[in-house]
């Protein structure tokens, strides 16, 4: 991520957090899944193979080897969390239709401000779901 001040590095998180449902029939066994899920070695395994930046500290390194995963590994220490709102799923599918809309328009970009404008109506719509 292109960063403003390179001593003083931020990059966006995004996290998945597992839990139990009160209404499960069979929390016993979910919190047994989430405790054995949540072992380094089993955590290691989990990220790799949905290859996704490690949550434990001890695994950067080894990510860092791995030429898919060592752009987010080197950004794991320095992210932090930006949406404090209500509806995370909201910003997320601006942020996506922003990106999006972008990508199949840059040839329109000629005359106008493309970028502003569409930049303006994600930051509209993420105000929104807060």
């Amino acid at each position: 991520m292109p960063q403003l001040d390179p001593n003083k590095p931020k990059n966006v998180a995004n996290y998945w957090v597992e839990s139990v449902s009160k209404k499960s029939k069979a929390p016993n066994e979910a919190w047994d899944f989430i405790s054995f899920i949540t072992r380094a070695e089993q955590s290691d395994a989990y990220a790799e193979r949905m290859r996704k930046p490690t949550a434990l500290r001890a695994s950067i390194d080894k990510q860092l080897q791995n030429p898919d995963l060592a752009p987010f590994a080197a950004q794991v220490l320095s992210a932090q969390s930006w949406y404090r709102g209500r509806n995370p799923e909201a910003a997320d599918s601006a942020l996506a239709e922003m990106i999006d809309y972008i990508h199949d328009n840059r040839a329109l970009e000629e005359s106008g401000d493309l970028f502003g404008t569409t930049v303006n109506r994600a930051a509209s719509k993420i105000n929104q779901s807060l």
